[in-house]
């Protein structure tokens, strides 16, 4: 009788231990289900985004005198794919770049040159995240090509000591640049639900030309630099 007792104990335990099992293992298809679809929602969303770039020239020639141009642009962003952890992004961007060159000339004039690139740019962008969500924090490598829209310079003399108005030139500078240009683009950033169905996000990323964007000259040049953004989706 007690063998018989412990043999239908022993069968409740598994039985008891199955169906727990069972139960764990249902939550967790239907948590998946419910993540799998919030993910699949976010797709065909827009993000747009306003952007402060911080760019520069970098050649294989003297970089000495040159300095970042801070420029706002703007754009949007919205999801392609979704699974999970994983994003790719597309958009369409308004983003200026450039750069700010200071020195001398040989008569003794103090010079300053500020180069004002306008691109459209369209980036392609792969998002990995830390939840399987697709919130929080995550890092994003990407490529951007940009259309070359506007280039101008502006050119300020002063010769020291000299009291009265700067001599300055301002014209078009299309002819030393290509007119495409194909970034390599690293970045972090965070995406943060919020009380309503929109999201926010920030992120900083880190950009430089995987090819020369100058033309008809010896040296290469490349614009490089950095560009926070920030964002909601719709």
């Amino acid at each position: 009788m007690k063998i018989f007792a412990r043999f239908i104990g022993v069968i409740l335990v598994f039985a008891s231990s199955a169906s727990l099992a069972q139960e764990s293992l249902t939550m967790d298809m239907v948590e998946n289900d419910a993540i799998q679809y919030s993910n699949q929602k976010q797709i065909g969303r827009l993000a747009p985004f306003v952007s402060l770039g911080s760019y520069e020239f970098k050649s294989n020639g003297s970089n000495k005198g040159i300095e970042p141009n801070q420029r706002f642009g703007l754009g949007v962003m919205t999801v392609v794919s979704s699974a999970k952890r994983t994003v790719l992004e597309v958009g369409l961007a308004y983003q200026p770049m450039g750069a700010r060159y200071e020195g001398r000339t040989s008569s003794g004039f103090k010079m300053t040159q500020l180069v004002d690139l306008e691109y459209l740019a369209v980036p392609l962008v792969a998002k990995t995240y830390f939840r399987p969500n697709n919130t929080g924090f995550f890092l994003k490598l990407g490529v951007v090509p940009a259309y070359l829209m506007k280039a101008e310079a502006e050119v300020t003399l002063k010769q020291s000591g000299f009291i009265g108005p700067n001599a300055t030139a301002k014209g078009s500078v299309e002819d030393k640049f290509t007119d495409i240009d194909v970034q390599g683009m690293v970045g972090v950033g965070g995406l943060f639900e919020t009380y309503f169905t929109n999201r926010i996000f920030l992120d900083l990323s880190f950009g430089r030309s995987l090819v020369p964007i100058s033309r008809k000259t010896t040296v290469d040049v490349y614009n490089e630099g950095f560009l926070l953004s920030a964002g909601l989706t719709l």
